[in-house]
């Protein structure tokens, strides 16, 4: 690893103070301009993809920055959001990014702060922005602990194990992570028993690691004490539209008032920005999943087709500005919700 020079973190210290990370803000008379400035910490290491941030001691939250200025999509090395928690005898990786790369970078981050790279990777859900770097994490013979739910592994294998052959016919194919600059790796720790949670001792810090539903079939969350954080991967997000490509919607706005309950955490959203989890801009996140799941099961009673009621669906002022990683996300949504009630 070539590791973090001085200077890149010293720039990283000066970034905390001038705002440099993105924020979703919609200018309003009531108060939903906070949304996207509530983010808590210090960055202590910037890249044009993102940065970390320093929650409190051997607390570190990895913040990716995937839009630009104007609003339109840029780095995506990262892509998520994860984070590092230290102990006296190792280190907690939560999540592993789109790309190798990205994984790499926060391997030297590791490396800088703690002097050690993660001896455990949490993931937690199988899409590819999320497992897509875990061989970033290897140096040499070295691997740390792979920790994913059996389901997620098993996802995983159908979405990204199998080679995928080229539309122009080309002999070479790749594997499913590939084209997005990620590798398959398989987990060393399977979670069999998904109803119950387990801990990461790290050497006086104690990792939870609780199993939940509802943004796939299988989502891990992370908890710390002292200080209070919660890394909630896709399960929740903060100025940024969610994806149900892969939801059970019911369990996905059950999961998200249960995450959010722990009000005073620090909550790490699977993208956007962090922020407490009775800010302002956590609490529009819980009431935006409650108003899909409110107009969904409306409009699915009424019998009125998906396109109709993705055509009249509004988000308020006062939930304020969300940005899209794609422009059909209303529509995925409204289409779970509406997949969901059919089978009932």
């Amino acid at each position: 690893m070539s590791g973090i020079s001085r200077r890149e973190m010293l720039t990283g210290s000066m970034a905390a103070g001038c705002g440099c990370l993105m924020g979703s803000v919609v200018a309003s008379s009531d108060g939903a301009a906070l949304i996207g400035g509530e983010q808590q910490g210090e960055v202590v290491f910037k890249k044009p993809y993102g940065g970390v941030k320093r929650l409190g001691e051997g607390v570190y939250a990895v913040v990716s920055t995937p839009f630009l200025s104007n609003g339109k999509i840029g780095d995506l090395t990262t892509h998520c959001n994860g984070g590092l928690v230290a102990g006296e005898d190792g280190v907690l990786a939560f999540d592993a990014y789109r790309t190798m790369e990205g994984a790499v970078w926060v391997g030297e981050v590791s490396m800088a702060l703690f002097g050690r790279l993660p001896t455990h990777v949490a993931c937690s859900h199988f899409h590819f922005d999320h497992i897509g770097g875990i061989a970033g994490f290897f140096d040499k013979a070295y691997v740390p602990e792979i920790i994913m739910t059996e389901t997620t592994y098993r996802l995983a294998l159908d979405h990204y194990a199998k080679v995928v052959v080229p539309e122009d016919g080309s002999v070479y194919g790749e594997h499913g992570l590939e084209k997005w600059g990620g590798q398959f790796v398989s987990p060393t720790n399977i979670v069999i028993n998904e109803e119950e949670g387990l801990t990461v001792d790290l050497g006086g810090r104690v990792v939870r690691l609780t199993p939940m539903r509802g943004h796939t079939q299988s989502d891990l969350i992370a908890e710390v004490d002292d200080p209070a954080v919660t890394f909630s991967g896709d399960l929740v997000w903060n100025g940024i539209f969610p994806n149900f490509m892969s939801a059970i919607p019911s369990l996905y706005v059950r999961s998200v008032e249960k995450i959010l309950e722990r009000k005073n955490a620090i909550v790490i959203p699977g993208h956007g920005m962090d922020a407490r989890a009775d800010s302002m801009g956590m609490v529009s996140y819980g009431e935006l999943q409650q108003l899909i799941e409110m107009e969904a099961k409306r409009d699915y009673k009424r019998g009125q087709a998906i396109d109709q009621a993705v055509s009249e669906f509004k988000i308020p002022k006062r939930l304020g500005y969300w940005k899209y990683f794609k422009p059909n996300f209303h529509e995925v949504a409204f289409k779970a919700w509406y997949r969901e009630l059919a089978e009932k």
